[in-house]
């Protein structure tokens, strides 16, 4: 009777192991048929102006929330524009720089061709951001041939940064283009950037590049919209967590910042943070942490007679020592000494400065056009 039961038993057992292995098979069957029509209805980033191929797969986007703050600690300085008409048979290439180049299509039709060979239509209200350094594709801009009209750009340099330590399009392969449409403020702000160089205001600098800020800005909301996959290419689009992070050390890089806490901070272990930080940046996070604090310190003593002491508290070094150390590890020069040479640049005499913005303003244009010779 003993020996009936368990042999009742140990069939039930088996029994039941058989219907949990179809269970889990039949909903791993259901789970990647649903997953395949899911996918499908992703929308196809296939024709994408950045030139990213990705497939069917949907945008790795940043969210609303995000993206806010991340905007609010860009800074952009060195911005200058200028309006350039090119003809049919005309054409430019820019020169690689240590800047971002803009390129803003006022009215007409062309084509920008990358150093890949792809060719990417242009048209009114379209943007190119070129990114800096030699690993940017440096594209040629033409106009259509034949065309009605003269295709008439606005073009600029400039340098957008975070904390001025990490570029905005730092590892970005690839031109960016994006194509706005009428009404958008992006052409009121260009125009006024135009207005802005054409003339010798009081604060001239400062407005032409809080109006391309205020451009650059206009493109980071499209990060929430475009179909285009240049969203992937910035860095600090593309780990909204990671962003996240950096956000807070930006804010307050002189905070008690540690790898544990700032992992806290983006929902990650210590192992994940670091790993996808350095994806993300290409540096550890404490070796950004550290330029940061250097910058703030930088800048105090330049606009500050606040005591070397609390500045280097104020940047997150209890130990004065420690301070010094790090100072001159960045500026090749000691706090007090950078003070003291900032001081005395301030005091340089005004005919120099004088003398140099009047060279700046009968400089030659930096956006030169060329001519394609006829045979």
């Amino acid at each position: 009777m003993a020996s009936m039961l368990g042999l009742l038993m140990l069939s039930t057992a088996g029994f039941e192991r058989i219907a949990r292995a179809w269970q889990r098979s039949f909903l791993r069957s259901h789970f990647r048929v649903q997953t395949r029509g899911t996918a499908a209805m992703r929308p196809s980033n296939r024709h994408a102006s950045s030139g990213i191929p990705d497939g069917d797969r949907a945008i790795a986007r940043i969210s609303a929330a995000d993206l806010a703050p991340l905007m609010g600690a860009l800074e952009v300085q060195q911005g200058c524009v200028e309006e350039h008409t090119f003809r049919s048979g005309q054409w430019h290439s820019p020169t690689k720089t240590s800047k971002a180049c803009l390129y803003y299509v006022v009215s007409g039709r062309g084509t920008l061709t990358t150093e890949k060979g792809d060719s990417i239509p242009i048209a009114a209200q379209t943007l190119v951001v070129v990114p800096p350094g030699a690993r940017a594709q440096r594209p040629a801009i033409h106009p259509d041939v034949g065309g009605s009209s003269d295709l008439r750009l606005i073009c600029g340099e400039f340098q957008a940064t975070f904390g001025e330590v990490v570029d905005l399009f730092s590892g970005s392969p690839a031109a960016i283009v994006e194509r706005f449409e009428d009404g958008d403020a992006l052409h009121n702000q260009l125009r006024l950037a135009l207005e802005e160089m054409r003339h010798e205001h009081p604060g001239r600098t400062v407005m032409v590049a809080l109006l391309i800020k205020h451009a650059l800005l206009l493109l980071l909301r499209r990060a929430l919209t475009s179909p285009a996959a240049w969203v992937e290419q910035i860095a600090a689009l593309r780990d909204p967590r990671i962003s996240r992070a950096f956000v807070e050390m930006t804010k307050r890089p002189g905070a008690a910042h540690s790898v544990e806490s700032l992992a806290s901070a983006a929902c990650l272990s210590r192992s994940g943070f670091m790993a996808r930080f350095c994806d993300v940046f290409g540096r550890a996070p404490m070796s950004v942490l550290r330029d940061l604090r250097m910058r703030q310190a930088a800048q105090q003593l330049r606009t500050t007679s606040t005591p070397i002491g609390l500045i280097g508290r104020a940047a997150g070094y209890s130990n004065n020592g420690g301070f010094i150390r790090a100072f001159r590890r960045s500026y090749g020069v000691e706090p007090r000494e950078y003070r003291e040479q900032s001081l005395a640049s301030r005091d340089a005499p005004a005919a120099r400065t004088s003398g140099t913005s009047a060279a700046r303003t009968n400089s030659p244009s930096r956006f030169t056009v060329s001519e394609t010779l006829e045979v």
